[in-house]
Protein backbone atom coordinates (compact mmCIF):
# COMPACT_ATOMS: atom_id res chain seq x y z
CA UNK A 1 0.00 0.00 0.00
CA UNK A 2 1.17 3.33 -0.47
CA UNK A 3 0.47 6.38 1.30
CA UNK A 4 0.33 10.15 0.68
CA UNK A 5 0.12 12.99 2.53
CA UNK A 6 -1.99 15.59 1.27
CA UNK A 7 -1.63 18.93 0.21
CA UNK A 8 -4.38 21.92 1.13
CA UNK A 9 -5.33 25.20 -0.57
CA UNK A 10 -7.59 27.23 1.10
CA UNK A 11 -9.90 29.58 -0.64
CA UNK A 12 -12.60 31.03 1.15
CA UNK A 13 -12.96 29.13 3.91
CA UNK A 14 -13.28 26.02 2.06
CA UNK A 15 -10.20 23.23 2.07
CA UNK A 16 -9.00 21.58 -1.31
CA UNK A 17 -6.91 18.51 -1.18
CA UNK A 18 -4.45 17.56 -3.52
CA UNK A 19 -1.49 15.20 -4.46
CA UNK A 20 1.27 16.09 -6.87
CA UNK A 21 3.09 12.83 -8.62
CA UNK A 22 6.12 12.37 -10.61
CA UNK A 23 9.11 14.41 -10.21
CA UNK A 24 10.68 15.01 -14.00
CA UNK A 25 13.03 16.94 -15.54
CA UNK A 26 14.53 19.62 -12.71
CA UNK A 27 12.03 18.42 -10.16
CA UNK A 28 8.66 19.59 -12.30
CA UNK A 29 5.55 17.48 -11.44
CA UNK A 30 3.67 14.76 -14.04
CA UNK A 31 0.14 15.70 -12.91
CA UNK A 32 -1.61 17.46 -10.08
CA UNK A 33 -4.37 14.64 -8.37
CA UNK A 34 -6.84 16.86 -6.56
CA UNK A 35 -8.90 14.65 -3.98
CA UNK A 36 -12.56 14.85 -2.83
CA UNK A 37 -12.73 15.67 0.62
CA UNK A 38 -14.72 12.41 1.49
CA UNK A 39 -11.55 10.20 0.68
CA UNK A 40 -9.35 11.98 3.18
CA UNK A 41 -8.20 9.90 6.56
CA UNK A 42 -6.07 11.11 9.43
CA UNK A 43 -4.38 9.64 11.67
CA UNK A 44 -3.75 10.17 15.09
CA UNK A 45 -1.05 13.12 15.13
CA UNK A 46 -4.12 14.71 13.04
CA UNK A 47 -2.07 14.49 9.44
CA UNK A 48 -4.36 14.03 6.21
CA UNK A 49 -3.53 11.33 4.08
CA UNK A 50 -4.91 8.98 1.51
CA UNK A 51 -3.76 5.92 0.56
CA UNK A 52 -3.71 3.49 -2.25
CA UNK A 53 -5.37 1.14 -3.70
CA UNK A 54 -8.37 2.58 -2.75
CA UNK A 55 -12.08 2.80 -3.78
CA UNK A 56 -12.25 5.29 -5.95
CA UNK A 57 -12.30 6.70 -9.49
CA UNK A 58 -9.87 8.88 -11.53
CA UNK A 59 -12.15 11.60 -13.61
CA UNK A 60 -10.87 14.17 -16.13
CA UNK A 61 -13.27 17.22 -16.42
CA UNK A 62 -13.68 19.39 -19.41
CA UNK A 63 -10.78 21.37 -19.11
CA UNK A 64 -8.32 18.89 -18.08
CA UNK A 65 -8.18 18.85 -14.24
CA UNK A 66 -7.86 15.32 -13.11
CA UNK A 67 -9.61 14.49 -10.13
CA UNK A 68 -10.17 11.29 -7.23
CA UNK A 69 -14.09 11.48 -6.54
CA UNK A 70 -16.08 7.75 -4.32
CA UNK A 71 -16.90 5.30 -6.69
CA UNK A 72 -17.77 1.46 -7.06
CA UNK A 73 -14.44 1.20 -9.35
CA UNK A 74 -10.84 0.73 -7.55
CA UNK A 75 -7.71 2.95 -8.07
CA UNK A 76 -4.63 1.24 -7.80
CA UNK A 77 -0.75 3.13 -7.53
CA UNK A 78 1.95 1.10 -9.51
CA UNK A 79 5.44 1.31 -8.77
CA UNK A 80 8.82 0.49 -9.99
CA UNK A 81 12.08 1.51 -9.21
CA UNK A 82 14.95 1.43 -11.80
CA UNK A 83 18.26 0.43 -11.28
CA UNK A 84 21.47 2.58 -10.62
CA UNK A 85 21.43 4.70 -14.09
CA UNK A 86 18.92 2.74 -15.55
CA UNK A 87 15.23 3.05 -16.55
CA UNK A 88 11.63 0.93 -15.45
CA UNK A 89 8.71 0.33 -17.52
CA UNK A 90 5.36 -0.73 -16.63
CA UNK A 91 2.91 -2.98 -19.01
CA UNK A 92 -0.82 -3.39 -17.67
CA UNK A 93 -2.28 -7.06 -17.88
CA UNK A 94 -5.64 -6.03 -16.76
CA UNK A 95 -8.44 -4.31 -18.74
CA UNK A 96 -8.61 -0.52 -16.89
CA UNK A 97 -10.87 2.25 -17.36
CA UNK A 98 -8.18 5.02 -16.25
CA UNK A 99 -4.26 5.12 -16.95
CA UNK A 100 -1.82 8.06 -15.72
CA UNK A 101 1.76 7.72 -16.01
CA UNK A 102 4.18 9.14 -13.74
CA UNK A 103 8.18 9.44 -13.54
CA UNK A 104 10.57 9.84 -10.80
CA UNK A 105 13.99 11.34 -12.23
CA UNK A 106 16.83 10.32 -9.62
CA UNK A 107 18.79 13.50 -10.79
CA UNK A 108 17.93 16.61 -12.40
CA UNK A 109 17.82 14.86 -15.88
CA UNK A 110 17.72 11.45 -15.07
CA UNK A 111 20.83 10.29 -15.81
CA UNK A 112 21.20 8.59 -12.75
CA UNK A 113 17.45 7.02 -13.77
CA UNK A 114 13.65 7.09 -14.49
CA UNK A 115 11.41 5.45 -12.09
CA UNK A 116 8.02 4.54 -13.90
CA UNK A 117 4.75 4.80 -12.19
CA UNK A 118 1.35 4.93 -12.83
CA UNK A 119 -2.17 4.99 -11.14
CA UNK A 120 -5.14 3.03 -12.99
CA UNK A 121 -8.80 2.93 -12.48
CA UNK A 122 -10.53 -0.64 -12.92
CA UNK A 123 -13.95 -2.21 -12.43
CA UNK A 124 -11.74 -5.11 -11.10
CA UNK A 125 -11.22 -5.99 -7.55
CA UNK A 126 -7.58 -6.83 -8.28
CA UNK A 127 -4.72 -6.06 -11.04
CA UNK A 128 -1.99 -7.56 -12.87
CA UNK A 129 1.18 -5.59 -14.51
CA UNK A 130 4.39 -6.79 -15.88
CA UNK A 131 7.24 -4.93 -15.10
CA UNK A 132 10.77 -3.98 -16.66
CA UNK A 133 13.93 -2.74 -15.24
CA UNK A 134 17.07 -1.60 -16.15
CA UNK A 135 20.77 0.05 -15.51
CA UNK A 136 22.40 -1.70 -11.89
CA UNK A 137 19.49 -3.26 -10.11
CA UNK A 138 22.56 -4.86 -7.14
CA UNK A 139 20.90 -8.10 -7.69
CA UNK A 140 17.01 -7.25 -7.30
CA UNK A 141 15.50 -8.76 -10.11
CA UNK A 142 14.97 -7.36 -13.70
CA UNK A 143 11.67 -8.48 -14.53
CA UNK A 144 8.42 -9.94 -13.76
CA UNK A 145 4.60 -10.07 -13.21
CA UNK A 146 2.78 -8.43 -9.92
CA UNK A 147 -0.70 -9.09 -9.35
CA UNK A 148 -2.25 -6.44 -6.43
CA UNK A 149 -5.25 -6.97 -4.88
CA UNK A 150 -7.60 -4.29 -2.88
CA UNK A 151 -6.02 -4.57 -0.04
CA UNK A 152 -2.63 -3.44 -1.02
CA UNK A 153 -1.30 -7.43 -0.84
CA UNK A 154 0.93 -7.54 -4.07
CA UNK A 155 2.32 -11.16 -5.26
CA UNK A 156 5.45 -11.18 -7.91
CA UNK A 157 6.62 -13.77 -10.09
CA UNK A 158 9.72 -12.73 -10.85
CA UNK A 159 12.36 -13.62 -13.90
CA UNK A 160 9.36 -14.32 -16.60
CA UNK A 161 10.55 -12.83 -20.05
CA UNK A 162 7.56 -12.59 -21.78
CA UNK A 163 3.95 -11.55 -20.37
CA UNK A 164 0.76 -13.57 -19.33
CA UNK A 165 1.39 -16.30 -22.75
CA UNK A 166 4.47 -17.33 -20.37
CA UNK A 167 2.74 -17.62 -16.88
CA UNK A 168 0.49 -20.05 -18.88
CA UNK A 169 2.94 -22.57 -20.20
CA UNK A 170 4.26 -22.38 -16.85
CA UNK A 171 1.12 -23.21 -14.94
CA UNK A 172 0.81 -25.93 -17.26
CA UNK A 173 4.32 -26.96 -16.87
CA UNK A 174 4.01 -27.18 -12.83
CA UNK A 175 0.94 -28.94 -13.44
Amino acid sequence: MRKYSLNVKEVEGKKFYYVDFGSEVHGRKSFRLWVNRKLVQRDEDEEEFIEFPIKAEIVKTEKGTIVLRPSNKYTFDLFVKAGYRGNSRIELLSETDVTLEYYIYHSPRGSLGVSMGMLVTTSKEGIKYRWERSGRTYGAPKQGITFMDINGKETTIEHIADGIDELKRLDELLE
